[in-house]
């Protein structure tokens, strides 16, 4: 398996893909606040994958999980893709990124601390925090 990164794991405002360059407009979201639960989430996930010594051999999956505080499964439904060897690289031994945005993330069952874990693999690459709190309406 290759050695795999993420320079940019971050919640925003919006992200875009144009010509394999990631677009990210109002990064940093650390709190939602909304007036009841379970919740949408509506914010956008940016991640730019960082593949090095690119000898893939094999498919690798990618995969996003919201925890709980404590690491526990919040039984929230993850995002997941696999990816193979990208079709035309010229230089198959040079790193390669892989931009991901993804949307309408997964449902936010109530207020509290919350973990979005990045794999690869089964393997942690990045993780980033974030709390959802009631507000009034």
């Amino acid at each position: 398996m290759a050695l795999v990164s993420a320079p940019i794991f971050t919640v925003c405002d919006a992200a875009s893909i144009r010509e394999g360059l990631l677009n990210v407009l109002g990064s940093g979201i650390s709190r939602i606040g909304r007036a009841t639960f379970p919740a949408e989430f509506t914010s956008t996930i940016a991640v730019q994958l960082l593949i090095e010594d690119s000898d893939l051999t094999e498919d690798f999956t990618v995969r996003i999980e919201l925890v709980g505080e404590n690491g526990e499964d919040r039984g929230v439904p993850s995002y997941e893709e696999v990816f193979g060897q990208p079709i035309g690289l010229e230089a198959p031994d040079e790193p390669f990124t892989i931009p991901l945005v993804l949307s309408g993330g997964p449902h936010i069952p109530s207020s509290g601390r919350y973990k979005l874990v990045l794999f690869v693999n089964k393997h942690e690459v990045a993780h980033y925090f974030i709390s959802a709190r009631e507000i009034p309406a």
